[in-house]
């Protein structure tokens, strides 16, 4: 992907986008980063969609619907929760979501949630994607508190 064509994916944000994430697509589009540490006041609320009366949100609800909204699987790994998919609140993607982290995963509701076992997993999982014929490749985002 060409810088031009990050820049015209990043005109098509919304106008109430923080400059913050707008900066996060602009990098990611221009195909120069593709992974972020976000730091401070990342428990504070954010809004979460524009259209009609919008709503607020964490973090993570936040990058799972408004950045990573359209990829195939996102997954949020907490040591209080472990590792689960995470769409924020949309119900039907997340139920897609589950079946499909359960299919190449194995049942994320009984993995351990030590994080040597976590990430040990999330590496293998990660190598795998990229070795897979571009039809079964997915998107995949994880979100690590």
């Amino acid at each position: 992907m060409t810088a031009d064509q990050g820049r015209a994916g990043r005109e098509k944000l919304p106008d109430w986008f923080p400059p913050w994430a707008a900066q996060l697509a602009d990098l990611y589009f221009s195909g120069t980063t593709a992974a972020f540490v976000l730091h401070g006041n990342t428990y504070d609320l954010f809004r979460i969609g524009g259209d009609g009366e919008p709503r607020y949100g964490v973090l993570a609800e936040f990058l799972a619907e408004q950045l990573f909204g359209r990829w195939s699987l996102v997954l949020h790994y907490d040591l209080g929760r472990g590792l689960r998919a995470f769409a924020g609140r949309d119900e039907k993607r997340l139920k897609e979501m589950v079946v499909l982290a359960n299919r190449k995963l194995g049942d994320v509701s009984a993995l351990p949630r030590d994080p040597a076992a976590t990430f040990a997993l999330l590496d293998r999982f990660v190598r795998n994607n990229i070795m897979a014929e571009d039809a079964e490749r997915l998107s995949l985002a994880f979100i690590l508190d």
